[in-house]
């Protein structure tokens, strides 16, 4: 774990393709029937403002990666969701018969929350529909955002984690 071969990156930003023009961001790998999925955030600007989704690239040997057409999978919420200007942090696990996503949403009211969304098949992915961790109330450790999921799987158990924001002095 001290040396490392260093390969050319494994995807970089397409300019022409316009979900992920400004960058990519927070990735998450696992592997399934032979398969490795690369999930990550990418970001571009829509009207001023700078917004991420959620997307992945397939591979067998873990060197060549292709992106998934139907990209972004995890899509920014309707207006006044949760997660309607990002969608982003993906950490996807096998739960029982069924794929869950956990990320964290920013709405444009300013405050970051987390979701999940769940998959059969790794590519088609459906919203929970509600806030899985929301803020706390005024003076706790996450009043500003509860984000950024970390998701460990022990004996079939999942333990979630994630940051908590609270401004420096709340008033």
């Amino acid at each position: 774990l001290r040396s490392w071969d260093v390969l050319p990156p494994v995807l970089e930003p397409d300019p022409s393709c316009e979900w992920e023009a400004g960058g990519l961001y927070k990735s998450w790998l696992l592997e399934s029937e032979g398969v490795y999925f690369l999930f990550y955030n990418a970001k571009n600007h829509t009207d001023g403002s700078w917004v991420e989704q959620t997307g992945f690239a397939t591979s067998r040997d873990l060197v060549h990666w292709e992106s998934f057409q139907g990209n972004p999978v995890l899509r920014l919420g309707t207006n006044g969701a949760f997660d309607d200007r990002f969608a982003s942090d993906p950490c996807v696990f096998r739960h029982k018969d069924k794929w869950v996503m956990f990320y964290f949403g920013l709405c444009s009211d300013g405050h970051a929350r987390e979701g999940a969304a769940f998959s059969d098949d790794l590519r088609h992915w459906r919203k929970a529909g509600e806030v899985l961790i929301d803020i706390g109330p005024k003076g706790s450790i996450d009043s500003r955002h509860a984000h950024k999921p970390g998701i460990i799987s022990q004996s079939g158990q999942l333990f979630h984690f994630y940051c908590a924001v609270a401004p420096a002095k709340d008033s």
